[in-house]
């Protein structure tokens, strides 16, 4: 019976030459051929996919395969191998149909992952090159017929696609069993190319030569992106390309897991962002990863997605190496990266079952190397002559998937008590605990390589430490980490170990246990160390409360903790506070431990240090000198105490004007740390700014200043911008310069130095603020009293320079005084004035400043765009202005938009207030338009894509009713909601303040389309702002940033921490008086400082006589949402 036409997949009428046949699946001909030479002399397709026309080409795998099986009459194989989903087949897909271009070149493919599909995939073959199956004797016979006839085509190709099991064609079996095994069924020769792909590294040096096998991994990043492209069907926006590069990354680059993520973005229409959250929530991520989506260009009945693709290779090497199968299953539960040798010899000694004998290294290794053959873990490297490896993200995630399910389905009621906990997660998370806490070593200088190498691996057995019930065996491993992190100074790591150490000894041991105890001190430890002297003093408080509980007043443990938190009093500034605690802890401590105890000797010092801080060096010196020689003498000339102690006698030396013997002190120090703790130690590049300090006091500017610029780029790496190191290291670099006589560079230093939130010793927080420049009214220009200044804008360029401007009046034809700023707003000059070029009416009012963020036709990025309302009885005009040496001269560009001579009047033509934004490679400028007949006033903008062209007129906000004029746009991008906020005055809106002029917003997907967006008033205990609005976002405030409006009617600010919900809006003073237009903006670097730029009002706000300047105030927005209407400065 013939087979519907629906049902025939054969491809005629084809690019491939005449007679050309291509089957596509499992089809079966009924023809009638010619003789077998015949067939010979033209070429035969059997490909049982369709060509893939969305491949990604990779390059460097076409590149090498195309080396390796030249197109020429010589016999060529190869191998290309790797993970499962790695993109193996597709690229001898590729291959395949790349050969079908050739004029005279058979192509074949067959399913090689079984004997049964090898032979189904031969008959067809047989069918397609007129062999009479029924002539053959037996199934062998009809195979030899195959090669035979595939060898006599003029030119071949023969794919042979997941070769897996390689002992179906002989490898690795002895000669009676690989006596029918099927390599004596593909072709050899004399010409020809066999293409084999496989999981199974092993086929290199096996059925092909060693060095003509292709390992396929993850892609490239540019080929990782375009798959996703491909799959998802479209490119990401402008505010996905951090979102995309790190879904990729999560997926690790590869490619059946981009393929998998973007079938399921494409159908279910939802973003990369989105995805990414699914893919973290650890209910839903298997789910996730579990989805399949059809693929023609797969086998419809092998596994498709990430957590099932890999369950063959694993079943394989469970049956054939149940060690490497564990070993697989244990290091899932690992960090993936960094994984010694030493560290899977000892998991598999600690898995082995048989406890009659011990293990030898050789069956270890032997295990690796099948999980290297199957591309499941890789050499990374190798450190003191022991290899490293790594193990792919999604591999860890398939084996812990496979190992739940199981769990589930309840394969492991099988066999001995233990081969059913092999089989559970609970059971594998036990070996690598067991093995990590054998090998992870206590903290010495010498061991610190060892610990190095085990701590990411530690600390990550935390996430398991509640699944496997072994929550205080875990928190032991996270002390050692601890201890380790300590000693080196890598005081924000540890606090994180640490707070999850108290976390899983609170919930097994107790409060009140002396491990839980212990990890509250660590804890203090760590916090005191990063300057959070609050979070120390709470931690401190507690250890020591529940210490005089459990073990009483004198107990060492009790007055340790009590002078500790002596300690952070100390960092603090609270010495006399400080001074008590020791003096109390001490007499106790010489009691109980004696004088030379290291807890007493610790005291001593920490005595002689608080008089040193308050300014009684005499007294400090004496006793420095005196606990010194003792620790020499107890713990020897390198210990760290020891050497803390000779830089802190150094200090009192500095102090006393001692500079001579405190420079050799510090340079010892410094010395001795570097040997003993390393370059990046906490201590050593304290030493390293100590040092630079007493150079500075000798008057030896240059050395001081390499020395600070020394210590400030290795603090600013290994601690952070605010530690406390880092921000004296700042002020120490702006002495160092101002002495030198570079004054602009001291005072730039200065300005970041306060953004640290650090209370210095003489003077406190507010000290600092007034020193450096957190600003208050900070005047940029102060017209004469025949001037003013009104409308004020500003623009951050990418190098950090600030650009202000306002309207200014009193000139005829007006201008705009363009000032500049590259310190922050503390110093100001002026830079250019914009003028109207092509008008003759000049700029009177409205101005516009932004910074173009991207090439734009001849327009390079950096390029600064300004633009106003150029009027006069002639009409109003926008026009739009670039500056390309950052604000010096300006040349006109375009016009924009023209309208009638200037009149509020309903009906009068003309347009105002233009807002300019660069987005997406278009800049669109937004305005205020009276000439649209159905409408008194309404909100549009004009886009373009080279600032010479501009498009039509689009509606932003435009009611229905006539006599509403929304006015004065101003707009800004919400990152975590993906979505823009646009804010006018709506003169003629709903006011429950008697506002004139109340602030609406309304959001969108899209800065250019707000047309049909929901506009809200924004009403904080009814009050509501009014009139000519301003809006910023910055990341402060919350998970969900804030979002900053201002307007004319108020001194404060109207903030929302809840992605814009109508109901979430807040109130917050500022120390910037109201004015009309007030800018706002947030530094691109410092996120948490708000810059507020005013100018004048409209003409009966203010007292007769008053001229406001152009000025400017920075604040710091943690304390303006602190902060409440009518309260003093924030």
């Amino acid at each position: 019976m013939g087979q519907p036409t629906s049902h025939q997949r054969s491809i005629n009428n084809n690019n491939f030459g005449n007679h050309t046949v291509i089957s596509q699946g499992d089809i079966h001909y009924h023809l009638t051929h010619g003789s077998l030479s015949s067939e010979a002399d033209r070429k035969t397709h059997v490909i049982p996919y369709p060509r893939n026309e969305d491949v990604i080409q990779r390059q460097d795998l076409v590149k090498r395969l195309n080396l390796l099986l030249p197109r020429e009459p010589k016999f060529h194989s190869a191998a290309l191998w790797g993970l499962g989903g790695s993109g193996k087949t597709q690229i001898a897909l590729d291959y395949a149909y790349r050969r079908c271009e050739d004029e005279k070149c058979s192509v074949f493919w067959v399913h090689a992952d079984s004997k049964a599909t090898f032979i189904h995939d031969y008959k067809t073959i047989a069918s397609k090159l007129g062999i009479d199956q029924t002539a053959a004797a037996d199934g062998n016979a009809l195979l030899r017929s195959v090669r035979n006839g595939i060898e006599a085509c003029l030119s071949w190709v023969l794919i042979l696609d997941n070769a897996d099991n390689l002992e179906l064609f002989g490898v690795g079996l002895s000669a009676d069993e690989a006596s029918n095994n099927l390599y004596e069924y593909i072709p050899n020769g004399p010409t020809g190319v066999v293409l084999w792909t496989s999981r199974d590294a092993h086929i290199a040096g096996t059925l092909v030569g060693a060095q003509r096998g292709i390992e396929v991994t993850s892609m490239e990043s540019g080929e990782a992106l375009k798959l996703l492209q491909v799959t998802r069907d479209q490119k990401e926006s402008i505010e996905e390309p951090e979102d995309v590069e790190t879904l990729l990354r999560e997926l690790e680059w590869f490619p059946l897991a981009i393929s998998q993520a973007g079938a399921y973005m494409k159908g279910m229409q939802i973003t990369a962002s989105k995805y990414l959250i699914l893919l973290r929530e650890s209910k839903r991520r298997w789910d996730i990863l579990k989805v399949t989506e059809f693929d023609r260009h797969r086998r419809p009945e092998m596994p498709n997605s990430v957590l099932d693709t890999w369950t063959v290779s694993m079943e394989r090497i469970q049956s054939e190496n149940i060690m490497a199968y564990q070993v697989l299953h244990i290091i899932a539960y690992l960090d993936n990266q960094n994984l010694p040798r030493e560290l899977l010899i000892k998991i598999s000694q600690c898995s082995n079952e048989d406890t009659t004998r011990q293990l030898e290294e050789m069956e270890v290794l032997s295990a690796i190397r099948r999980l290297q053959e199957f591309s499941f873990l890789k050499m990374r490297h190798i450190e003191d002559g022991d290899p490293s490896y790594e193990m792919h993200k999604l591999v860890q995630e398939a084996a812990r998937y496979r190992t739940t399910m199981r769990s589930l389905q309840g394969a492991s009621e099988q066999g001995t008590l233990m081969q059913a906990e092999a089989s559970d997660e609970v059971y594998y998370i036990g070996i690598a605990l067991q093995a990590l806490s054998e090998l992870f070593p206590a903290s010495e200088p010498e061991s610190w390589g060892r610990c190095e190498r085990y701590l990411a691996h530690a600390i990550g057995m935390s996430v398991w430490a509640k699944i496997s019930k072994r929550e205080a065996d875990t928190s032991e491993l996270l002390s050692k980490a601890s201890g380790y992190l300590y000693d080196r100074g890598r005081w924000r790591e540890k606090a994180f170990v640490d707070q999850r150490a108290l976390e899983l000894r609170r919930q097994v041991l107790g409060e009140r246990h002396p491990y839980t105890l212990d990890s509250i001190a660590s804890l203090a430890a760590a916090y005191h160390y990063q300057g959070q002297h609050e979070k120390a003093k709470d931690c401190y408080k507690e250890a020591i409360e529940l210490r005089r509980q459990t073990l009483g007043e004198k107990h060492p443990d009790t007055l340790r903790a009590t002078s500790l938190l002596g300690n952070v009093y100390q960092s603090h500034g609270q010495y006399r506070e400080a001074e008590a605690l020791y003096k109390k802890t001490l007499p106790l401590q010489r009691e109980v431990l004696g004088e030379k105890h290291l807890h007493t000797l610790q005291s001593l010092a920490s005595i002689s240090g608080v008089y040193h801080y308050q300014g009684r060096y005499a007294e400090a010196k004496p006793i420095k000198i005196k606990t010194l020689a003792l620790q020499r003498e107890v713990l020897g000339e390198k210990h760290p105490l020891t050497l803390w102690n000779i830089g802190s006698l150094a200090a009192t030396c500095q102090g006393l004007g001692q500079y001579e013997e405190a420079k050799d002190l510090y340079q010892q120090t410094l010395d001795l740390r570097r040997e003993t703790l390393g370059e990046n130690h906490p201590d050593t590049l304290r030493s390293i700014t100590q040092l630079g300090a007493i150079y500075q006091d000798l008057g030896k500017y240059k050395l001081a200043e390499d020395l600070a610029r020394e210590a400030l780029e290795l603090e600013l790496k290994m601690l952070g911008e605010t530690h406390p190191y880092t921000l004296q290291s700042k002020h120490n670099l702006a002495v160092a310069l101002r002495s030198r006589g570079h004054w602009k560079d001291a005072l730039a230093l200065m300005q970041e130095r306060v953004l640290g939130e650090w209370e210095s010793s003489s003077g406190g927080l507010e000290a600092i603020r007034q020193l450096l420049g957190i600003m208050k009214e900070r005047v940029i220009f102060q017209p004469d009293s025949s001037h003013a200044v009104i409308y004020p804008r500003l623009a951050e360029l990418s190098d950090g320079t600030i650009l202000a401007t306002s309207a200014y009046s009193g000139d005829h034809p007006p201008h705009f005084p363009i000032f500049a700023s590259e310190n922050g707003g503390a110093t100001w000059e002026w830079r250019s004035n914009l003028t109207d070029q092509v008008n003759g009416l000049g700029f009177g009012s409205q101005p516009a400043l932004a910074e173009l963020t991207f090439d734009l036709g001849r327009f390079k990025a950096g390029t600064v765009l300004a633009s106003g309302n150029s009027a006069g009885a002639n009409g109003t005009n926008i026009d739009l202005y670039a500056s390309f040496n950052k604000g010096k001269t300006w040349e006109f560009i375009s016009n924009v938009a023209r309208g009638s001579a200037p009149s509020t009047q309903n009906g009068n033509p003309c347009i105002w207030e233009p807002f300019i934004l660069p987005f997406n490679n278009t800049v669109g400028v937004f305005y205020s338009d009276q000439r649209d007949p159905l409408h008194g006033q309404k909100l549009a903008h004009q886009e373009s894509t080279d600032l010479e062209h501009w498009g039509d007129v689009i509606n932003d906000v435009a009611y229905p009713l006539y006599t509403d004029r929304p006015g004065m746009t101003v707009i800004d991008y919400i990152p975590p909601l993906k979505k823009w906020i646009f804010v006018h005055e709506f003169p003629g809106g709903d006011s429950w303040s008697g506002a004139g002029y109340p602030v609406y917003y309304r959001l969108s997907d899209s800065p250019f389309d707000f047309r049909y967006a929901y506009g809200y008033p924004i009403v904080v205990n009814g009050v509501q702002p009014s009139s000519s609005p301003y809006v910023v976002w910055t990341p402060e405030g919350g998970i969900n940033g804030t979002i900053i409006v201002s307007d004319a009617d108020h001194q404060s600010v109207f903030t929302n921490r809840a992605n814009g919900q109508p109901d979430q809006w807040e109130e917050h003073n500022t120390p910037q008086p109201k004015a009309y237009s007030r800018a706002l903006h947030i530094f691109k670097k410092y996120p948490n400082h708000l810059m507020i730029l005013g100018a004048g009002n409209y003409q009966g706000v203010d007292p007769p006589g008053t001229n406001r300047p152009l000025y400017a105030s920075v604040v710091d927005v943690t304390s303006v949402l602190k902060s409440r209407p009518g309260d003093g400065d924030a």
